[in-house]
C-alpha cells in the first residue's frame, strides 16, 4: 500500500506540475524526434528479480517545454520461483512472469531549453498492452497502466541526444495479478534519440504605413501643378551606331585608323576583339588585302564596301600574281581573287590552268 500511496502522489505532482507550469511565450521550432530505449524493471514483490525490455518512440513538440510521445515496447517481467520442501529441485530458479507488448501516449515537460546541455523533465502517460504469463503459455490477457516518472536527455549535439528515464507504472489489477501486489513495477531504461526541426516559413511584416502633414502634401500637390504646366522638351535620341567591313590598304596601320574612324587610338583592343584576333599585346597584326570589322561607328564614318564581279578567263603563262597585278593593281592582291574563288580553286591551288573562269570585283577599297 505504500508504494501505491507513493505513487499516486508523484502522478498528481507531476500532473500539477505540468498543467500549471509557467506558460512559455518564446519562439519555438516544431520538432520531431525518433528514439530507442533498452531498459530494466522491477516487479513490487518480495521474490520479484529484474526483467528487461526494449521500445520505440516518437514526440511531437507542442510547445517550447512540453512533448507529446507515442511508443510501442515489449518489456517482461521476472519473478524467483522458490521450490518446496516436497519438491524435487534443489535450487532457486527465475520464472518468467509477464510477457507484455505495449502501446503508449506519454505527455513529457521539460524544466530547461534544448540548447542547454542536461534538460531534465517530468513524464506521465498511460498504455493499453497486451500480455500472457507462466512462461507465456495458453491464455492471452488484454489491459492498460497508467504511469509518471522522471527522466533527463542529455544532449549530444543540435541533433542526437541521449535519454535515461525512471517510471512508475499501475495496472488496473484484474487479469494481471497472480497474486495480491502484482500489479505495480518499476522500469529504468536509457536511450538514444534523432530530432529533425522543421522551421516555419518566416512572412515579412509590412512596414507601417507613414502619416504625412497635410502641409507637405500640399506642397507636394502644388509642385505638380507647375510641373504640369511647364512644356516638356524630349530628349533627342541617340544616334544609331553602324559597322562596316573594311579592306586593308598597304601603309594602314591600325592604331592610325582607330584615330580616324573613333578618335581614339585605344579601340584596336575592341577591332580585335569583333575580327576574333586573339593577342592582347600587338596591335599591328593586320595585313593589306585583309577585310575586317569595324563596329559602334557613327554613320558614315566608312564608305560601304559595295562591288560587283565580272567574269575572267585565265590566259596561257598568266597566274594569280600576274592577273591581280593587271586587274587590281597590285601582285599582292591576289588573296582577294583565292578568297572570291575558293569554290572554284579550293585548296589546290595548283591546278590553276589556262581556260578557268574567275570572278574579280568592280572595287576593292572602300574609297574607290
Amino acid at each position: 500500500m505504500k508504494v501505491k500511496k507513493l505513487f499516486l502522489v508523484l502522478l498528481i505532482l507531476a500532473s500539477f506540475t505540468m498543467l500549471f507550469a509557467e506558460n512559455d511565450q518564446e519562439e519555438w521550432v516544431r520538432t520531431i524526434k525518433h528514439g530507442i530505449t533498452f531498459g530494466t524493471n522491477y516487479i513490487f514483490t518480495e521474490d520479484a528479480k529484474p526483467g528487461h525490455g526494449f521500445g520505440h518512440h516518437i514526440d511531437y513538440r507542442l510547445s517550447q517545454k512540453s512533448y507529446l510521445s507515442f511508443g510501442i515496447g515489449y518489456t517482461e517481467l521476472y519473478k524467483e520461483i522458490i521450490p518446496d520442501a516436497d519438491s524435487p529441485a534443489l535450487y532457486r530458479h527465475l520464472d518468467l512472469q509477464s510477457n507484455i507488448w505495449y502501446w503508449s501516449l506519454n505527455y513529457q515537460y521539460f524544466f530547461k531549453k534544448d540548447t542547454d546541455f542536461l534538460n531534465p523533465y517530468l513524464n506521465v502517460g498511460l498504455a493499453p498492452f497486451a500480455f500472457n504469463q507462466d512462461n507465456g503459455l495458453k491464455q492471452v490477457f488484454n489491459d492498460g497502466l497508467i504511469r509518471a516518472g522522471i527522466g533527463a536527455e542529455f544532449f549530444i549535439n543540435d541533433i542526437f541526444s541521449i535519454t535515461a528515464e525512471a517510471n512508475f507504472n499501475a495496472t488496473s489489477g484484474e487479469d494481471f495479478d497472480l497474486e495480491s501486489g502484482y500489479d505495480m513495477f518499476a522500469d529504468l531504461s536509457i536511450g538514444f534519440s534523432y530530432r529533425m526541426e522543421f522551421p516555419e516559413p518566416v512572412c515579412p511584416c509590412p512596414e507601417p504605413t507613414p502619416q504625412i502633414p497635410e502641409e507637405l502634401i500640399q506642397k507636394i500637390s502644388e509642385l505638380e501643378s507647375q510641373i504640369n504646366s511647364m512644356a516638356i522638351v524630349a530628349e533627342p535620341e541617340p544616334e544609331p551606331l553602324d559597322s562596316s567591313l573594311y579592306m586593308i590598304q598597304p601603309q594602314d596601320y591600325l592604331l592610325d585608323l582607330c584615330d580616324k574612324f573613333y578618335g581614339d587610338s585605344t579601340r584596336w583592343k575592341d577591332v580585335y576583339r569583333w575580327n576574333g584576333i586573339l593577342s592582347k599585346t600587338n596591335p599591328n597584326l593586320i595585313y593589306p588585302f585583309e577585310e575586317i570589322w569595324f563596329k559602334e561607328l557613327k554613320p558614315g564614318t566608312i564608305d560601304p564596301l559595295d562591288y560587283d564581279y565580272y567574269e575572267y578567263t585565265v590566259q596561257p603563262f598568266e597566274t594569280l600574281w600576274s592577273i591581280a597585278k593587271k586587274e587590281y593593281d597590285n601582285p599582292l592582291a591576289w588573296i582577294i581573287i583565292v578568297r572570291d574563288n575558293r569554290y572554284v580553286l579550293g585548296d589546290e591551288v595548283h591546278l590553276f590552268r589556262p581556260g578557268l573562269k574567275l570572278k574579280l570585283r568592280t572595287k576593292v577599297f572602300n574609297h574607290e
